[in-house]
């Protein structure tokens, strides 16, 4: 009994209420920007749900093979003729129930281009942010097992918003909020005071086993967690062994039924070239870009370092954690033997994501460690540092192409964070959810444009190529209702200015794209708003006129680039030539190549180019392609690469030749042609200007065959009489191969868009003791279909080793992701070559 002028004991809250509050606090958080970031690698995990609740199971037959295959790359076609996921199913298995709502929605599909796209984004982020925020919560509960209440608060918020948490995990529906989650679950059992009972075991082997089949890669930290099981209960670890067991069995069945072996859609994936994507010995530049780089998971959350400055501060039994930090540095090393170590279009350390629950467990006896108010102070900032990387991620990524990779790893001028913020904050996709009566609701009428515009100030009378010029402008709402830059569902119906550059006789410019900018969160009629937009300038010098325009998001009737009359503004604008300096600079000379290509073939473009700069260019800068939409968006493809070895050279321009392939649908597109210093970035990205060509993509005829040549059909004959005896190193030269049909059947010159089962010539290179040491060529397709016992010459691309030395050339024929004909028992053909 408390007596009178007692002091009541303070309460404390619970473990459990406070991670449900820290719960509560990072789901808000999580949406608190009312967009999806999410790119097309969860499409299929979005959608499998809505299947599930509506009978088809995991089936996506009424997608499949409907989406242009940058969109729709993630839904393939399974052994049994469904269609089906690429990526492991785990993660739409566990986010299922969310989905139940949706089925009184009257009249929804999925697939609908308008309500379905709404309702399949909303749904895939509440359920990535849902999983997330769960992890912070068991994150949390994890950490009181070895830090105190206040510190294990501040740790979880770090970990909800200082880490890729934030930015990659709870934005989209790939596999990387479900692993946090099931680690950190698989984290919480093991690091509990005794022995687990069987029940227990049982579940985290259920556990462990679900880690894996959601995420092949983590295969390493479920081995970790066998290991210490199978240390502390020895025979009694059946259980845990019976749970993992029968979820491998399960995944291992799904693999085996629906692809071609028990890696799954991994083990199927194919490059546009149709090879396998095969690791390599993992090189100190990969592990060094995973940790420290533009997409370093120490340079996003700088509070790990303590990992890295008190090692011996972290609690809990030492051969365990090492054990557990094995598995980790096993996931770093395991990205670092692949090309793609840097994550693709992404913002951050993605690949890293999946084992921040143990990093963060590790961290909380270094942090408890740091007692001096100097060394708490800087565990503050760099928290605060990271959080304001995250939340640039949240609210402004993909602005300013962040996540392309193209922009290099080392450079800081050109990484995610940096980009984003220059490109400021993205459109809320979300907004009429929270505020319906704010963005803009009605069509904007074409009359409504006319006289708005007025420049605010003089626009400038010269600036240097590929400039962006500050260029104010007065907009005027001459319009009946309110105008609004604020858009509807993902952001459509906003109003905004644009910008554009045509020639001096009003022609488009080639390769200008149009520039867009915000002008008010509502502005009235009657009412003008003072913007500011800074187009980019052409790449050439010359007269132009810069044109600026009212349009609206959704309405092409409402103005913009092409239109014409009163309601544009305009000024002529001399474009100066950019003066040499020692940036990245390219002067291009011209280009001859075809101005149509049928869909999933491959084009040749000669291309003239020579060094614009002061500084010389190393072997590692190479010539490439990416494509565009026709109105300008990037669809985050990088071609192949050509070496600057020129085949001739006149008046300071070399000729170079480069092949691109056509990896895209039917349609219109612009074909950008740039340079690339591997490992750095591309020249466009460091303020250099591509050589844009409008390209258009045809089908292909009904004559292609889309499908494996029977065993007996894999004969040709070869000649190739114009082999050179001696090439320079990485010279790339075209030379005539006769290709003779010796099978039965015809050898389809098409294929899939992606390049498989079309027939190709190529070759390999050979060392002079019988080595291959270039395993695969260059690839020349057939001009048509050849029928069997006709012949074709072919120009066919051969690209010379780039370490000078005797060379063997095999010239042969492949169906791509099927098989060489020499391994069938064709005869292939082979040349001396000398390369010096």
């Amino acid at each position: 009994m408390i007596g009178p002028g007692a002091t009541r004991p303070a309460v404390r809250p619970s473990n459990g209420r406070i991670a449900l509050l820290l719960f509560l606090v990072s789901w808000v958080g999580f949406n608190a920007n009312l967009r999806t970031t999410a790119g097309y690698d969860g499409l299929a995990a979005s959608l499998i749900p809505f299947g599930l609740w509506h009978g088809d199971g995991l089936y996506l037959d009424a997608v499949g093979g409907t989406l242009p295959p940058e969109v729709g790359y993630s839904i393939v076609r399974s052994r049994t003729g469904h269609w089906v996921s690429l990526y492991p199913v785990v993660t739409p298995l566990l986010v299922s129930p969310l989905y139940l709502p949706t089925l009184f929605l009257e009249g929804f599909r999925p697939d609908d281009p308008v309500t379905g796209r709404v309702v399949r984004s909303l749904m895939e982020k509440l359920s990535a942010s849902t999983l997330a925020a769960l992890s912070v919560a068991v994150v949390f509960l994890l950490l009181r097992r070895r830090a105190s209440p206040r510190l294990a608060t501040f740790l979880a918020l770090a970990y909800a918003f200082g880490t890729s948490t934030w930015s990659v995990s709870s934005q989209q529906l790939q596999q990387h909020a479900a692993a946090q989650l099931l680690l950190a679950l698989c984290l919480l059992l093991v690091t509990g005071e005794g022995q687990l009972r069987l029940a227990g075991l049982g579940f985290l082997g259920l556990l462990s086993g679900l880690l894996t089949a959601n995420r092949p890669q983590d295969v390493f930290f479920s081995a970790a967690l066998a290991w210490i099981v199978l240390r502390r209960h020895g025979r009694r670890s059946w259980p845990f062994l019976l749970g993992a067991g029968l979820v491998a069995a399960a995944l291992v069945a799904y693999n085996v039924t629906h692809f071609s072996g028990v890696t799954g859609g991994y083990g199927d994936y194919r490059l546009p070239d149709g090879g396998r994507l095969e690791p390599s010995f993992p090189s100190l530049t990969a592990v060094a870009g995973l940790l420290f780089s533009n997409r370093g998971v120490f340079t996003f959350s700088p509070i790990l370092l303590l990992l890295l400055l008190r090692p011996r501060a972290i609690a809990g039994p030492v051969r365990e954690n090492a054990i557990l930090a094995g598995g980790w540095v096993s996931c770093v090393l395991f990205f670092a033997a692949y090309p793609g170590w840097s994550g693709g279009y992404t913002y951050g350390p993605r690949y890293l994501a999946d084992g921040l629950p143990l990093l963060f467990l590790f961290l909380a006896g270094p942090a408890a460690s740091v007692r001096s108010v100097a060394g708490r102070t800087l565990l503050g900032v760099s928290v605060l540092f990271a959080v304001s990387l995250q939340a640039i991620g949240a609210f402004c990524y993909p602005g300013g192409d962040s996540g392309n990779e193209r922009h290099g790893s080392w450079t800081v001028s050109r990484s995610s964070p940096v980009l984003a913020f220059s490109a400021g904050l993205q459109p809320l996709h979300f907004l009429p959810l929270v505020a319906p009566s704010l963005p803009m609701a009605r069509a904007l009428a074409p009359e409504e444009g006319r006289g708005a515009l007025r420049f605010a100030e003089p626009p400038p009378a010269s600036v240097p190529a590929d400039a962006r010029p500050d260029v104010r402008v007065a907009v005027t709402n001459r319009g009946k209702g309110r105008w609004s830059s604020f858009g509807g569902w993902f952001g459509e119906g906003a109003v905004k200015l644009a910008a554009w550059w045509t020639t001096g006789d009003g022609s488009p410019t080639p390769g200008s794209v149009p520039t867009e900018a915000w002008i008010a969160s509502s502005l009235l009629p009657g009412e003008t708003a003072v913007t500011t937009i800074r187009p980019r300038a052409p790449a050439a010098a010359g007269s132009y006129r810069l044109r600026l325009g009212i349009v609206q998001v959704g309405n092409p009737s409402a103005g913009g680039p092409g239109a014409e009359g009163p309601g544009v503004l305009e000024a002529p604008i001399q474009v100066s030539p950019a003066a040499l300096g020692s940036g990245p600079r390219v002067i291009w000379g011209g280009v001859d190549g075809p101005s149509e290509i049928v869909a999933g073939r491959r084009a040749r473009y000669r291309v003239r180019l020579r060094n614009g700069s002061t500084t010389p260019w190393t072997d590692q800068v190479h010539l490439s392609y990416h494509w565009r939409s026709a109105d300008g968006v990037e669809l985050h493809r990088e071609g192949g690469r050509a070496n600057l070895v020129p085949m001739s050279e006149e008046g300071g321009f070399g000729l170079y030749l480069i092949e691109v392939v056509a990896d895209v649908p039917a349609g219109t597109y612009r074909l950008e042609l740039d340079l690339v210093e591997e490992g750095v970035a591309w020249f466009a990205a460091r303020g250099g200007a591509p050589l844009a060509l409008d390209v258009a993509v045809r089908e292909a005829g009904p004559s292609v065959t889309f499908a494996p040549l029977p065993p007996g059909a894999f004969r040709a004959e070869l000649e190739a009489p114009d082999v050179p005896a001696s090439m320079r190193p990485g010279l790339t030269i075209e030379t005539p191969v006769r290709v003779r049909n010796l099978s039965p059947v015809p050898f389809p010159a098409d294929g899939r868009i992606d390049g498989g089962l079309r027939v190709n010539v190529t070759y390999r290179w050979l060392d002079a003791g019988g080595s291959v040491v270039v395993p695969d060529g260059a690839r020349t397709a057939l001009p048509s279909p050849l029928a069997p016992g006709e012949a074709v010459t072919v120009p066919a691309l051969l690209v010379a080793p780039e370490t000078p030395g005797e060379y063997e050339l095999e010239i042969d024929l492949v169906q791509e992701g099927v098989e060489w004909f020499g391994i069938r028992g064709s005869r292939t053909l082979r040349r001396r070559v000398a390369v010096d």
